[in-house]
């Protein structure tokens, strides 16, 4: 009985049994001590496992990239699909279908503790266009402020103005 596990199908070529017989003899490693899930994993692996679902990490940090690719199963073209890679970014972002024929836009609630650029707006609508059909077009983000907040900013930035 040969020392190694062969895991290819009965009906498999010779050259593949071969083959399976070297590797296994020149990569005798134990696979699974590394963590490939993306809420645990190692930082550098982050980006091979975008690869593997052809999603862009580009522009989101550390934690956002993580939820994405947690999700990254479910995303496969539809509403749900875009809300849930606009999610990794905006907590509670909501798609709005079709303003226009084709077109569809996004509700964002910016969380009072994360800051926000053009840049991140910009990697969302890029990761947006990523998920979504092919049909369809991402059109722009309606941003609301938290409720919580948005009074006294307003008032304070309303005063230093005057």
């Amino acid at each position: 009985m040969p020392d190694f596990h062969i895991i290819l199908p009965p009906a498999s070529a010779g050259i593949e049994k071969a083959l399976d017989q070297v590797t296994d003899k020149i990569l005798s490693i134990d696979l699974t001590v590394f963590d490939i899930s993306p809420r645990t994993c190692d930082k550098k692996l982050l980006r091979f496992l975008a690869l593997q679902h052809s999603l862009s990490l580009n522009g989101l940090d550390e934690s956002e990239q993580r939820v994405l690719l947690a999700n990254a199963k479910q995303i496969q073209g539809t509403v749900y699909a875009v809300e849930t890679a606009l999610r990794s970014v905006f907590k509670d972002a909501q798609v709005k279908e079709f303003d226009k024929l084709f077109m569809f836009s996004s509700v964002v609630t910016l969380d009072s503790n994360k800051a926000y650029s053009v840049n991140k707006f910009n990697a969302s609508k890029a990761l947006a266009n990523s998920v979504k059909n092919a049909r369809s077009r991402f059109g722009d983000f309606e941003v609301r402020l938290p409720e919580t907040i948005a009074n006294i900013s307003v008032q304070r930035e309303m005063q230093w103005m005057l």
